[in-house]
């Protein structure tokens, strides 16, 4: 087993003059004494020679004693562990009636926070316990003094941002030093992290589109959220639609600079497990997007405790790489939706799918001819179609049966496929194909052509032509 001592003799009296609570009417014999030494943490034992006022002998004193009592009452019973202190939770928890289980752990959560703050009332602690980490919260109740020192051009570039942007500063343990102040609770040194947040004003940015083309204008959902302010730029962070739509931005407030970032997201995992056909806000979401993709202008206005901050307008995002990748996805989802409705089928949203272009495309022209959008014109057709059947007849009796010099209407039938959608496959039903109006050219003699025998045809197309894709879902 290994061993880590942090441990370190202090005096309680300084053995010199000048030193941290000296006392000149004890001997030397009494200062080298073992009563007037305590053993503390390396961390401790610098914080109590720092603040005499507040580390007092009689406190220091009183310290030792209660060590060393419990010391007396601990020896020969083994250490408690973690897995102690869950036993113990557990029997108090099973000795209570069912009603107190839903508050257990938030109760657990206020009464460390409690213990915390007694040990230095100037911080009001709130705990968390989030994926596996602790986290301690300290928030001061009045100005409290410590010297910061940060190491490394990261840890300086971090605070930059806090200070002139207003950005929150998350440095590594190992990145800085504090003197001069410990966190009631525990060393500094123990946490991983340490991250400085700074207060926001409550604000509220207003989004809309407006189509260039007719003007009309499509009003978005307010978006919540706080405004944090730094010495050369301001920093809105805020969301919408339950949390599902986010918005966050950087911009400078220096006259002579007028540079600013921006970003827009869809917080997709919202949806995880979720019947695509009943994704909450997903229409409003994808109508915002689907505007500003076709080029519609997107226009904001931030308010702060009710008056205009001010106010932006962008001539175009659909350029962006990003606005097309979310757009993307939705029209994916979309298509799904529409799938699921015309066949019946629960299908549940999933993140982390891929698929490629070819999959996309293929999922939107199937949604497109459940919807009956797969039909063109002459204009929209590029090629003529083509196809090959065998004669139950020979080829002069076809000829007069289908009257070839009058237009007529053709179905070609395609068995059904399978396609995956969200890693589910999916059985589509089988499609007819409708080519109306349409002149059928023989592309063989057919009237050297006997019954059984192959010919084909090209389908040209006559005044009305136009060809129809549909789902046969059935009589």
């Amino acid at each position: 087993m290994k061993v880590n001592n942090i441990g370190i003799a202090a005096h309680i009296h300084a053995a010199s003059p000048g030193g941290p609570r000296y006392d000149v009417s004890m001997s030397s014999t009494q200062r080298g004494a073992i009563s007037n030494a305590i053993w503390l943490c390396s961390n401790c034992s610098i914080i109590i020679d720092r603040d005499e006022e507040r580390y007092t002998s009689e406190l220091l004193k009183k310290w030792k004693r209660k060590a060393e009592e419990t010391a007396i009452k601990e020896q020969g019973k083994r250490l408690p562990s973690e897995e102690d202190a869950v036993n113990l939770m557990s029997m108090a928890l099973t000795g209570h009636p069912k009603k107190f289980l839903p508050t257990a752990i938030s109760n657990v959560h206020k009464a460390t926070a409690k213990v915390i703050e007694e040990t230095d009332p100037r911080f009001e602690v709130v705990t968390h316990f989030k994926n596996g980490q602790t986290v301690f919260e300290y928030r001061a109740k009045e100005d409290v003094s410590f010297d910061f020192e940060v190491k490394g051009e990261e840890g300086v570039e971090i605070l930059r941002k806090m200070f002139e942007e207003g950005h929150d500063a998350k440095l590594p343990a190992e990145s800085f030093d504090i003197k001069g102040m410990d966190f009631p609770g525990g060393s500094i040194k123990e946490a991983s992290h340490l991250e400085i947040k700074k207060p926001g004003l409550e604000a509220i940015q207003k989004i809309w589109t407006v189509n260039p083309q007719n003007n009309v204008i499509n009003q978005f959902d307010d978006v919540h959220g706080f405004v944090f302010l730094g010495t050369k730029a301001m920093r809105f962070e805020g969301s919408a639609c339950s949390g599902l739509f986010s918005i966050n931005y950087t911009r400078s407030i220096m006259r002579e600079d007028e540079s600013s970032s921006f970003n827009i997201s869809v917080n997709f995992p919202e949806w995880y497990g979720g019947d695509i056909k009943r994704l909450p806000h997903f229409n409003k979401i994808k109508s915002l997007f689907e505007s500003l993709v076709a080029g519609c202008e997107f226009h904001s206005s931030l308010e702060v405790y009710g008056e205009s901050a001010f106010k932006a307008c962008t001539k175009s995002l659909s350029e962006w790489p990003e606005m097309m990748d979310i757009y993307g996805i939705l029209l994916y989802v979309d298509n799904a939706r529409v799938i699921a409705e015309n066949l019946g089928l629960d299908l549940e949203f999933r993140t982390g799918f891929y698929y490629t272009a070819e999959e996309a495309i293929e999922v939107d022209e199937i949604a497109k001819t459940f919807k009956g959008e797969m039909v063109f014109s002459e204009e929209e057709v590029k090629n003529n179609a083509k196809f090959s059947l065998v004669l139950e007849c020979d080829g002069l009796e076809f000829k007069e049966k289908m009257n070839l010099e009058r237009s007529s209407d053709l179905r070609i039938s395609e068995e059904g496929g399978v396609v995956k959608i969200f890693g589910k496959e999916v059985f589509l039903p089988d499609k007819h194909i409708y080519l109306y109006s349409i002149y059928l050219k023989p592309l063989d003699d057919l009237e050297c052509a006997v019954k059984g025998e192959e010919v084909s045809f090209e389908c040209v197309p006559a005044e009305g032509f136009e060809i129809s894709h549909r789902y046969h879902l059935g009589d």
